[in-house]
Order: C-alpha cells, then structure tokens, then sequence
C-alpha cells in the first residue's frame, strides 16, 4: 500500500513535470520564405533567479520529489487506512514543505506573478535585432521567441507583440509568419484575441493544447480514473513498466493478463481509482494550489468541459486569497476558451492562412482521463491538437459507422489510408496535416521544412493542392515525410484498446511453465 501511494502521487507530479519538460531540437531549414518567420518555443526553458542562476532546468525536480514522497509514504499510509483527520493533517505538514523545497522559487505567487524575481532566461536586443534574409530570403529559425512559460498568456502576448513590432522594423516587412509549438499556441491564440491578425501573414497551430491537455484537465478536475484495459495496455506499451529481462516481462504481462479475464484487475483499478480520490481530495489538492495551479499557463490548457469543476476543486474557499490569479485564468477563460473557434475562424476571414498539424500513432502515457485510450502523439489526444478530428481508439481503426457516414457524404478524401483517422469534422479540414510515427515533442528540420511549404505558397495552399503534401504522411524513419498509402499503412500489431476477456485457461499453464524458467535461472546462479 505505501508503494502504491508514492506511485500514485509520483504519477501526479510525472505529469506535471512531463508537461514542462518538452523541449525539441531544431536543425537549420530551408531560407526560402517571404517574410521573417518567428518560432514560439513549447515550454521547459530554463527560468533564473535575479542573480541568473537556474531555479528550474529540463526535468530537474524529479529526484528530489521522490526523496519527499519515500520520507512521507508512512505517513500517506497511516491517514490512508485510519481516515482520521489529523492523520492527513500531519501528512499534509510534513510533504508540502517538502515538495516546496524542491522546486525552491519556481512557483508563482497567488497573484499568478513571479514575485520573487524570477524570469526566463531569455530576451532580446529591443529596437537592435538583426536583418536576417538571405539572398534566397528567409528561413523557420532565425527568429526565436522563447518567454516565461508559466505566466498569463495574455501577458506573452504583450511579450510577442513588442517582439513582431521589432522584427518587423528590423526587416523592413509589413507582415510576420508564425510557428507556434505545444504550450507556444497559447500566447499565439491571446495575441489573436488581443491585437488580431493585422501583423501576420500565415500561422501554423502545431501539436496544440488550445482544446485541452488530457492529462491537465484530468489531475486538476480529480478525474484520475483507472480501468482494467488501460492498465493492461500500459504494461505491454508502457516504457515505465518495461524490464531488460524478456522473461520476467512475459512472466508479468501473462499474470496481468490472466488477471484481466478473471476480473482480478478490475478490482486492482476500483482499489487505485478509490486510493487517487482520497489522494486527490486530501493531499492534491491543497499541493497543486500551492505549486502549479499558480502557473496561468497550466490553466489555460485544461479543456472546457473540465474548466470549471478544476477551478471549484482547487479554489472553493479560497477566491479571496487567490483573486488575483482567479482573474487572470478567469479572463483567459470568457475570452480565449470559451470563444476558441470564433477567434481562429474569424481570423481566417479576415485574410489569415491558418494551418494545423497534428501527430498520432501513440498511446498516453500514464494511462488516466477520457483520452486514455484514443490514438495520440503520447501528450495530446489527436482529436484536441486537430481541433476536433474523429479519431479511433489505440490499436483500433474508427468505427465502422463512422467509416461508412463519411464515405456516404462524399467525404471520403478526408479519411486517413489507415483508417484511423476522419478529418472532415476538424475546425479546418482543408488545412489540418497529420504525420503518424512522430512523438509530441519531436521537432526534427524535415517537419519544419515541411510546414513551410505551407508559408511558401502563392496564396492558400490546402490538403488538396500538392501531391507531396497530403494531408496524411508518415515519418518513415529515415528523415523523410511520405504519403501514407494503402500499401504503406501501419498494421495494426497491437491488441484492441479494450480485449476480449478470455477464460485464462491458456495463460495459467503458459504462467507456470515462465515461472519454473525464473526459478531455475535463479537456482542456477
């Protein structure tokens, strides 16, 4: 039991981590574009204290949450099993201080404002940027924007207009295009809603949490659920549950597996979903108000319908204290989420070429919330960074209903060769891209380069127009995008996202005979 509490949280904290730690590596592109390109980073850049020492860098809290959690787990499971009140209390007094300690000044005030001084380490040369263009024009990656990833995205977009101001200056071009990155979309999308799109000539939404982070909305709206099938697909998918020893991996997926038909495993997930409630409820809770829920940024990618229930479970009682913050993600709420399609769709009247491009292929992992079992890029659900594609479930190809309605309104373009894909219900069908086999934060010169055929074009350029650009292709492994194609499809090797349940009578003689192969090994060392 006291594994199974410092699993659970280290899974939390996972997530979040996970979340700010998604840094791609670019290499140089093509330098053929129209006019100057600015690339709005995703998030996990270093922020710096007033002195420029790093406060967080890549990934770093995680050794140092685990040391919390090994030193609170006795306590976790005494208030787990007595249910007493000050049990919790004493466990709440010895971790959060702990947690705290680990992350040292990198949280946010209760203002959602960096008070202690902190600050990303970037910035530019204000009024002095250079004239990038080349004697072929100009390239994806001259002009960076990185920022503070954890504040208001409104307050980035401050950031990102001053910053277009001076390039534009500095080129002498009336226009920019943009390429925004996971967690870069959203000062992309307030910027919109603030200043419009009168300074942009093309935008790219790439790999995007505008309509929900899954995983987010999940841990911050308490709706960790766990169920007998993703628990089964976590283990044969799962990086985190893999062993080097090939045997011992049989042995445990033919004894989860054996499980699974037996309904074993479904108690195991009522015991985890009844353990994430209490965890939630008494130890999240109060942990995420005082850490990440000050981050703006975290707010603004949980997912509409998840919105409000997060917001009462963190800050019932607590409005007056956390005013300040409440009105930065509240506002960002009335004007950016609740009003998403309006402002993309009016832009694009207004003369904006809007694209999307979104990757699928993988499963999510850890495997908790609505999306847990969808076809992803192993971050983001497919249907939310393709602003609503209808998409199948992991190892699975999409029903057979909607197969067959698509193809009977003469849309049958829009489905993907593998079938796991239908994007005639995307926002903006004509111009959302998908590319299987690359993970979220895969950022390789060959899918830039890519995306800027899209910046090259004399005028619109659809999923229609170019042979070489499809709206389906495929990494295929070798530093090139192709068309995917009846012939060249992935097959589904995988089992279904939720298998049949067996009679376990093949599994336990099978079980037994990897066993017997463990214990002699054993025995003979």
């Amino acid at each position: 039991m006291k594994r199974i509490c410092k699993q659970v949280l280290s899974v939390a904290f996972s997530i979040l981590v996970l979340v700010t730690s998604l840094l791609p590596v670019f290499a140089e592109g093509r330098t053929d574009l129209k006019v100057p390109v600015v690339l709005i980073h995703g998030m996990g850049d270093d922020i710096l204290n007033k002195k420029g020492k790093n406060v967080y860098t890549l990934g770093q809290p995680k050794g140092g949450v685990a040391v919390a959690l090994k030193t609170s787990a006795p306590l976790l499971l005494k208030a787990l099993v007595t249910e007493r009140k000050e049990a919790w209390d004493a466990c709440r007094k010895k971790l959060l201080p702990l947690i705290k300690t680990c992350f040292g000044p990198f949280f946010l005030d209760k203002n959602g404002e960096p008070s202690n001084g902190t600050h990303c380490f970037w910035d530019w040369d204000h009024g002095n940027l250079p004239n990038l263009k080349t004697e072929t024009g100009y390239g994806w990656d001259g002009y960076d924007f990185y920022y503070d990833w954890r504040l208001d995205p409104f307050t980035l977009a401050k950031t990102l207009h001053a910053y277009i101001a001076d390039i534009k200056k500095a080129t002498g071009c009336k226009k920019v295009d943009i390429i925004a990155r996971s967690a870069g979309n959203l000062p992309l999308i307030a910027y919109l809603e603030k200043y419009g799109n009168a300074d942009l000539r093309c935008i790219v939404f790439k790999v995007s949490p505008l309509k929900g982070m899954d995983l987010l909305s999940t841990l911050l709206s308490g709706k960790i659920r766990f169920d007998a099938a993703s628990i089964l697909r976590y283990k044969r998918f799962g990086e985190e549950l893999q062993f080097e020893d090939e045997l011992l991996n049989e042995a445990v997926e033919l004894l989860l597996g054996l499980a699974y038909d037996v309904m074993a495993l479904d108690l195991a997930a009522w015991s985890l979903n009844y353990i994430c409630r209490r965890l939630y409820t008494e130890l999240l809770v109060p942990l995420l108000r005082q850490t990440y829920a000050t981050f703006p940024s975290v707010w603004a990618m949980v997912s509409e319908e998840d919105f409000e229930v997060a917001r009462k479970n963190i800050f019932e009682g607590y409005e007056k204290e956390y005013a300040g913050l409440l009105k930065k993600i509240d506002r960002y709420d009335k004007r950016v989420r609740q009003r998403m399609d309006e402002i993309i769709l009016d832009a694009q009247e207004h003369g904006l070429k809007v694209a999307v491009l979104a990757k699928y292929g993988n499963f999510q992992e850890p495997p908790v919330g609505k999306h847990s079992s969808d076809i992803n890029d192993n971050m983001i659900a497919l249907s939310e960074t393709s602003f609503g594609a209808t998409v199948a479930k992991y190892g699975d190809t999409l029903p057979v209903t909607r197969y067959f309605w698509t193809m009977l309104s003469g849309k049958k373009e829009y489905i993907s060769a593998d079938k796991m894909v239908d994007a005639s219900t995307c926002l903006l069908p004509d111009t959302t891209w998908f590319i299987y086999g690359s993970g979220h934060a895969q950022a390789w010169s060959v899918i830039e380069d890519y995306i800027c055929n899209f910046f090259a074009a004399d005028g619109k350029l659809t999923v229609f127009d170019r042979p070489d650009m499809p709206q389906f292709v495929l990494d295929n492994g070798q530093g090139a995008l192709v068309p995917i194609t009846p012939e060249n499809a992935p097959k589904l090797e995988t089992p279904k996202h939720a298998p049949n349940r067996g009679s376990g009578t093949w599994k336990l003689p099978r079980l037994i005979g990897v066993l017997v192969k463990l214990l002699l090994r054993k025995n003979e060392k």
